[in-house]
């Protein structure tokens, strides 16, 4: 199941202007990382600690924008009670392309209904012969 992307599919990333310290392994494998959104200006961003030299890590290949965030992905699952900017919208259409679940109706989800324990070994037998 790939929920979340492997290294080596991560191609831009959103750091708030919070973080202090990058660490050394945090972008390890990352070799496709193209794009840096980072909430803070170009001063707090050179003030953050990178542990490994950015010259030897994937933050020293990638575009780095200050006072910006990452553009929210649009994705289309097909349900109208699914907005297409929804954190769980991939993870949706991830299910329902897989065969995992097809939504209470043809046009509904449903994602703050509650699933009973049948519908979750259902859903989970379902993911691991994907």
């Amino acid at each position: 199941m790939d929920w979340y992307p492997e290294p080596k599919k991560l191609t831009s990333v959103t750091i708030p202007s919070s973080v202090t310290l990058i660490g050394m392994d945090a972008f390890y494998n990352c070799d496709n990382l193209t794009d840096v959104y980072y909430e803070g200006s170009e001063a707090q961003w050179q003030a953050i600690k990178v542990e490994e030299p950015i010259s030897n890590n994937a933050l020293s290949k990638a575009t780095i924008h200050y006072n910006s965030k990452m553009p929210e992905k649009v994705v289309n699952t097909g349900f109208t009670d699914v907005p297409s900017t929804a954190d769980y919208a991939e993870a949706v259409k991830w299910a329902v392309d897989k065969g995992v679940t097809a939504g209470t109706s043809a046009t509904t989800f449903s994602p703050d209904s509650v699933c009973t324990r049948g519908q979750i070994v259902s859903f989970l037998y379902r993911a691991l012969k994907k």
